[in-house]
């Protein structure tokens, strides 16, 4: 891990990567089909090979196949999900950063992307990676996962909220 993190640091890749793995962690989350393909055992590493090169040449760098392919085939006993997010979340330790999953209604522009990351730096002391999600649940506003602490903005907690005011 540590060794393809390097390749791609020298590459300039690293945020290429990052994103990668957490694009490919939520298609593996949404693919129940993919996610067995490529977590069962009973799959040789030769055929999980052949799939997810099919799947991810030429759409991935090199560092993020290796990973992936890694997380795979090599699970150590941990799932490919929980692979995936411990090489997403070393990737960003390398880099002194910490990595916040940033629930929207809709996408964000470039602007709100940068004045979200800069106010959380500024609120935990280090740069942060966003990796955003549409989530139609939200509705409106916004909600963010760093780690064990969520920071709930969005439009729906505020109606709960409101509707746990008026019932009491």
């Amino acid at each position: 891990m540590l060794a393809i993190d390097e390749v791609a640091s020298r590459a300039g890749q690293l945020d290429d990567v990052e994103d990668e793995l957490f694009r490919f962690g939520r298609v593996v989350n949404a693919e129940p089909d993919l996610r067995f393909a490529l977590s069962s055992p009973f799959i040789p590493a030769d055929r999980k090979r052949r799939l997810l090169d099919s799947l991810l040449a030429d759409k991935v760098t090199a560092p993020t196949l290796r990973l992936v392919t890694q997380a795979a085939v090599q699970g150590r006993g941990r799932s490919l999900d929980a692979s995936l997010d411990e090489y997403s979340r070393l990737t960003a330790e390398r880099r002194e950063r910490l990595v916040a999953e940033v629930h929207v209604a809709t996408p964000l522009t470039a602007q709100q992307r940068r004045r979200l990351a800069a106010a959380l730096a500024a609120s935990y002391g280090r740069d942060v990676h966003l990796n955003v999600v549409l989530d139609p649940q939200v509705v409106g506003g916004v909600s963010v996962r760093i780690g064990d602490e969520i920071i709930d903005g969005s439009l729906a907690s505020r109606l709960a909220e409101l509707r746990r005011r008026l019932a009491g």
